[in-house]
């Protein structure tokens, strides 16, 4: 395993001196160097390894897209395919000129290649012997830094102390020179992916508990993750609060959680019927619009303990993402005026730099 991950290390590191683009003339995939004026208009192009034979597939953006089998020196084309209608790339919304192709991995257990459309919004799981596409996953994709970003965001308004590695090269380095308390694993990363790096800690008798991130959802997907030394898998999309919950478990050595059904809900002289969809304060009944009261739910199944900004924009909103606006403090504004306002002892208090607590007693 060691061995194939250094093969596919070295592979990528000359794939990224390459200087080829490819286009199409007289019919035929030819490459061309980078500086010759028939590459002016030069695409983004995404590269992997296949593992079993040490070829190298290239993917080009293009209209159609283009997928290039390549020796293992990066000299020769062997094969190419059109990434069109014909052979299953095709998208509900997205017509099949427009779908642009960015990035590839290859599958080495079912010698099948994963294959990324940003437009698309999707993954397409395609088999270059049947030259056909076997799945697509629809997917909310964003900006790999600004998802790592939210979860790294996320961990440290939760108490951790993250690390964060960029490719699996790097992601490899850290969990075997430094010691974590877990691992957040992307499956399909640059470099070797999420599963051999996981694979190379287990043989080397690195136990850390190990939560594998993915868009690959199936029940085999997982069961290949778990098989493989993963110790739990979460598919994306997810929500943060989710992602900790799991993480807690993973880290957890004694206890267990209690959770049990409520249909009323009471903090103080604050009352809230789940059933009726009710709330009163002090007996007196207070009209809530319907994400008001999603939002005191939250604040009083959390009393005493302080609410995030990405804790509310995930179980209330249900974003996971930031939209950089002020929709949560106005929404908070106006709980306050209906639960507050007409009462002596405020329920709802701000945390400056860090969310909002509900609670009856003063801080």
């Amino acid at each position: 395993m060691a061995q194939d991950c250094v093969k596919l290390l070295g592979s990528l590191e000359n794939c990224k001196k390459m200087t080829l683009d490819f286009v199409i003339k007289d019919g035929n995939v030819q490459m061309a160097n980078i500086e010759d004026d028939i590459v002016k208009d030069l695409a983004k192009i995404g590269i992997t390894v296949n593992t079993r034979t040490g070829h190298l597939f290239v993917v080009k953006e293009g209209r159609p897209g283009l997928l290039i089998e390549l020796d293992a020196e990066g000299n020769s084309i062997l094969q190419a395919r059109l990434l069109n209608d014909t052979n299953g790339f095709v998208h509900p919304t997205v017509g099949p000129d427009k779908l642009d192709f960015s990035g590839l991995s290859y599958d080495a257990e079912r010698n099948t290649i994963w294959i990324t459309s940003d437009k698309g919004q999707c993954l397409y799981h395609y088999d270059w012997e049947q030259d056909q596409v076997l799945q697509r996953l629809d997917l909310v994709i964003e900006d790999d830094n600004d998802v790592a970003d939210y979860i790294v965001k996320a961990l440290k308004e939760a108490g951790h102390n993250p690390s964060r590695a960029e490719n699996g090269k790097d992601g490899l380095f850290l969990a075997t020179t430094e010691e974590f308390d877990a691992l957040v694993v992307d499956r399909m990363l640059p470099g070797p992916d999420g599963l051999t790096i996981i694979r190379t800690l287990r043989a080397s008798g690195n136990d850390t508990p190990a939560l594998i991130l993915s868009a690959l959802g199936e029940v085999n997907d997982r069961v290949k993750g778990l098989k493989a030394g993963g110790d739990d898998y979460l598919t994306k999309p997810f929500a943060a609060s989710e992602l900790l919950a799991r993480l807690e478990a993973l880290t957890r050595r004694t206890g267990k959680s209690n959770i049990t059904a409520e249909t009323l809900i009471a903090v103080g002289d604050l009352e809230m019927n789940l059933l009726a969809r009710r709330v009163t304060r002090d007996g007196t009944e207070i009209d809530l619009q319907p994400r008001e009261f999603q939002l005191l739910e939250f604040l009083m199944r959390n009393t005493g303990s302080v609410v995030t900004r990405t804790m509310l924009l995930e179980n209330v909103w249900d974003y996971h993402f930031d939209p950089q606006t002020n929709v949560i403090d106005v929404h908070v504004s106006r709980l306050r005026q209906k639960i507050d306002k007409d009462f002596d002892t405020a329920l709802i208090h701000t945390v400056r730099g860090a969310g909002y607590v509900l609670r009856d007693t003063p801080p």
